[in-house]
């Protein structure tokens, strides 16, 4: 396939990706009206983190945030929807910096972007 064509296509699946990951508010997330200006985010445990291992309630650690990761992105992940799912339940930092790609590579910006909008809180010490 002609690299302009799988550019494009990469491209378009980002933006769908991205749109469909930014209509989405998470459950626990505070709404505007629950924090109001406060900043403050609820802090879990990475032991509390790890309570929540499956695709059917799917939480997982990045540079101290805590995402809970909607089914609906598990099953579009760019990567498959095996790939996430190994993240459930564990702080997925370097593994993000590092997919398993070959060569490994880092996730883009719009990944990181788009993983900050499924945050509910922040990882606290054990």
């Amino acid at each position: 396939m002609n690299k302009n064509v799988i550019l494009i296509l990469g491209v378009a699946v980002l933006l769908a990706l991205g749109g469909l990951l930014f209509s989405q508010t998470p459950a626990e997330a505070p709404t505007e009206e629950e924090n109001g200006n406060d900043t403050t985010w609820p802090r879990y445990t990475l032991d509390e983190v790890a309570m929540h291992d499956s695709e059917e309630d799917c939480w997982m650690a990045l540079d101290g945030d805590v995402l809970e990761i909607s089914q609906d992105f598990i099953g579009a992940h760019p990567g498959g929807r095996e790939n996430i799912l190994r993240g459930c339940g564990k702080d997925i930092s370097e593994m993000f910096r590092m997919r398993p790609t070959n060569p490994p590579t880092e996730h883009s910006t719009t990944a990181f972007d788009l993983a900050a909008s499924f945050k509910i809180g922040e990882l606290s010490a054990e």
